[in-house]
């Protein structure tokens, strides 16, 4: 439900979807497309009705993401453990642009694939400084 703040109304419905290492944005996408059209047509009547449960939502487990800025996806080594450039490069596989970072002469290198957790620690090898 909306109220007045951002993304903190009553939930009406909800299902769970384990993220895998394996996993980009697509493939995560992908499912959760086929259990929100299930879980769609489950819960509709009783919105339709007027009778659908209001969950309120728990803000001590809400997370909020970051705003985006021109900068983002940069992948910066220094901030950044091998984990949180895994999950970034993953988060931006094609059809998006992808994760990039600047090598030392400046140029965006742009990571668009799935990269596994060795390879990511292989690019800190490679590119931190």
């Amino acid at each position: 439900y909306m109220d007045s703040k951002f993304d903190s109304g009553d939930i009406i419905a909800q299902v769970e979807e384990r993220i895998r290492d394996k996993d980009t944005w697509a493939s995560v996408n992908k499912r959760l497309l086929k259990k929100s059209s299930i879980l769609l047509k489950r819960i509709l009547p009783a919105v339709l009705a007027g009778v659908n449960p209001r969950i309120p939502q728990n803000e001590q487990k809400a997370t909020v993401n970051s705003r985006l800025t021109p900068d983002y996806p940069l992948i910066d080594f220094k901030r950044m453990n091998d984990r949180t450039v895994f999950n970034l490069i993953r988060a931006q596989c094609k059809p998006l642009s992808g994760a990039y970072l600047i090598n030392t002469k400046g140029k965006k290198i742009y990571f668009d694939k799935y990269l596994t957790l060795a390879q990511v620690k292989k690019l800190r090898m490679r590119y931190a400084k």
